[in-house]
Parts: C-alpha cells; structure tokens; sequence
C-alpha cells in the first residue's frame, strides 16, 4: 500500500469530515470478519477521494451511498462522486497481519488481540487513516464461549456469563491507528509481593512524589521495589473508558503494596498531531503523568 502523503493528507482532511466509525468484527467466523459503516461529509459534492482498506473485500461487498464500489487497489477504496452527506459500508476479512494470537503453553486457553497502530487499521476495518481525521468509533465484537473482550471503550452490553455472544462497546472518539482489542478466556491476576533489591535505593512512593537520590548510598536502609507501572505503550490509551482506567490504578495499587501512591494509569504522552515517527515517551525512563 503506497504511503499517504502530506499533500494528499491535507487534501483528504480539507475534503472530508468523519461523522462516525461503527465497526464489528467477529472472532467466531473463519476467517475473521469485520463490518464498517462510515458516515462522512464531503465539502465540495461530486469530488473524489479514498478510504484506506487492505482487508480482503468481496465484489460488491463495499458500498457508497447504496452503489457498490470496485474492489480496493493497493490499499485505496477509490470514493467518485461524493455528496455532502455520505454512508460506507465495508464487509472485509480481517487480516492476520493484524491479529496476534496466542496460546497458553499450559493450556490455559488462546487470546487473540487486533492492534491498529501504527499503519495496522486499514487491515481491521475500512477507514480514513490519517491523524487529523478522528470520529467516535462503536465496536461491537461477537467472540466465543467463554472469552471476554476489552477494548478502548466501555463496555455497554455484554453476553450472559460464559456464552457466545456479541460485546458492545461505547462510542469514543479515535483516531483509526489508536484502535484496539483484545479477546479470550481473560482473567485478572494479582501479582505476587515484590521483594527488596539488594544495594538499590527507591522511594516507597509513586515515582513523581519523591526524586530518585542521585547515587544509592550502602549503608542506608533499602525499601521494598515498587511495583512497576502499568503502562499503555500504544497509542490504545487514547480515550480508556473510565472503568479500564480505573481497573489499572487499582491494579497497581495492589501490585505496590500497602502505602503506596502509585497510579497506574499512565500511557503513551505522545503530543497531540504528532506524526507516526515521533518517539513515544512512555518509557521506564520517562517520568510518570500525575492523575487527572
């Protein structure tokens, strides 16, 4: 898939306006499917212009206001003759290039995680993936007995316990490469005491309520390890319902132990329309983001 460049980004973005994403996607089928329906404006009716798409896509399978598409070339769904008011609908096969699956040596059960960044969404769903053209996206993801499924927004309807069924997720607004979700037989873990470091010096503490000592001193008393920080190292962490987000500080406070103030809710600080290239600070050396 050829690379969108700055000239035709500005263009797409000056073009069209992203009303909304609702994508399902379904873990039961063989191979994996997902549906995408696009609402979007157009500024300059009868113009042209390309959704991104590199999931396998039947003929006729795309469809622009009711009039079904020619199959996408080198990853560009070409979109003639727009009208001020738009609807695209997808059916596609999810590309494994996008999909990482896993099995539990110990037979503990398989999980599968759909990742979009950072050139990864257009292999999930249909969209128009470029930083300056966000939408509310809803998910809706049928997976089989026994799986749970997380994903950037809330859950809003969930299947009986233990059944197949289809997990509904709320509208949150995204841009296509911050889209994930992960699925399987999830289960929520608390990790064992974290034993003292021969020779280290730490703060008991979150990290950014007391400073590092600028050398380790031997005959000081050595405090317990904190906990490490659950970190969001993708671009995922872009609108974390507040149940997820919740759900990591607590994780974190039990994983820290009795006293501590660490939260666990950090993720990737990357400045708001940084490109794809810029470096993602979210590092064991980058200092921690106080909680909203």
């Amino acid at each position: 898939m050829p690379a969108l460049t700055e000239s035709e980004a500005q263009a797409r973005a000056a073009l069209l306006a992203i009303d909304s994403y609702e994508v399902s996607v379904d873990l039961t089928s063989t191979p994996v499917r997902s549906r995408t329906a696009i609402r979007f404006r157009c500024a300059r009716p009868g113009a042209a212009s390309h959704a991104d798409l590199t999931a396998r896509v039947r003929a006729g399978a795309a469809v622009l206001n009711g009039a079904p598409l020619a199959p996408p070339a080198d990853g560009r769904l070409a979109l003639a003759g727009l009208a001020a008011e738009n609807v695209l609908t997808v059916d596609a096969e999810v590309s494994d290039r996008c999909l990482n699956r896993f099995a539990e040596p110990s037979g503990g059960g398989h999980y599968v995680r759909g990742y979009a960044y950072p050139t990864g969404a257009p292999d999930l769903f249909c969209c128009f993936d470029q930083l300056d053209l966000p939408a509310p996206l809803s998910l809706s993801v049928r997976a089989p007995a026994g799986w749970s499924v997380v994903a950037n927004g809330a859950v809003a309807l969930r299947p009986a316990p233990g059944a197949e069924g289809t997990w509904r997720f709320a509208p949150i607004r995204l841009k296509p490469l911050e889209f994930t979700f992960c699925a399987g037989p999830l289960r929520i873990a608390v990790p064992p005491p974290t034993a003292a470091l021969p020779g280290a010096l730490l703060p008991t503490t979150a990290p950014h309520a007391a400073p590092f000592p600028a050398a380790p001193f031997p005959d000081a008393p050595v405090p317990p390890l904190p906990a490490a920080r659950v970190a969001l190292t993708s671009y995922a962490r872009a609108g974390l319902a507040d149940d997820t987000t919740g759900y990591l500080a607590r994780f974190s406070e039990i994983a820290a132990g009795p006293g501590s103030t660490m939260s666990g809710s950090s993720g990737c600080r990357a400045p708001t329309g940084s490109t794809r290239s810029s470096r993602c600070p979210t590092c064991p050396s980058a200092p921690p983001r106080s909680p909203a």
